[in-house]
């Protein structure tokens, strides 16, 4: 390239190296090295596969981040990032239990918890359950967000007790 500008057409994610060379007065070749790194790709989710458990009042659940190019920013990890909706109109917000390990990078384990249907999981809140993504939430740390939508489901299969006699 002979010009004080240049465009490359395509660079993908990851790390790369640009090196400008030039030839001076003394016909001597001298360059100066930089690295940087493209990221354009955001997140990906997956469900831990966690089920509710008989007569709980909550159910911890994990949600498995990884981002190939920059880290997850552990910074975004908060209680507005999932929604959980399940049978007889469920709704809830999971609350953020926490992070291993801690800090940016990838991959990341956060821990949520939900509130059972009714105060405790049991017979009645049988079904499938929706865990979703909600929008803008967790991001790595080039401020790619993860694209809102399903990350997982779970079904509720509580058995039902029948207890015989007196008390």
């Amino acid at each position: 390239v002979t010009s004080a500008s240049w465009t490359h057409g395509t660079i993908s994610d990851g790390a790369h190296t640009w090196r400008v060379d030039s030839t001076n007065g003394d016909l001597t070749t001298t360059g100066t090295t930089w690295s940087f790194t493209i990221d354009i790709v955001a997140p990906s989710a997956a469900y831990g596969g966690q089920t509710p458990t008989a007569g709980a009042s909550t159910m911890d659940f994990t949600i498995n981040y990884t981002d190939a190019t920059s880290g997850l920013n552990a910074g975004t990890f908060d209680s507005s990032d999932i929604t959980v909706t399940g049978p007889g109109n469920y709704t809830a917000n999971a609350s953020f239990v926490s992070a291993t390990p801690s800090g940016n990078g990838s991959p990341r384990t956060v821990t949520y918890r939900i509130d059972a249907p009714g105060g405790s999981w049991n017979l009645s809140d049988n079904g499938t359950y929706t865990i979703s993504q909600n929008a803008n939430q967790v991001k790595d740390v080039a401020g790619n967000a993860r694209a809102s939508g399903t990350i997982g489901t779970f079904s509720a299969a509580i058995p039902f007790a029948w207890q015989s006699g007196d008390r």
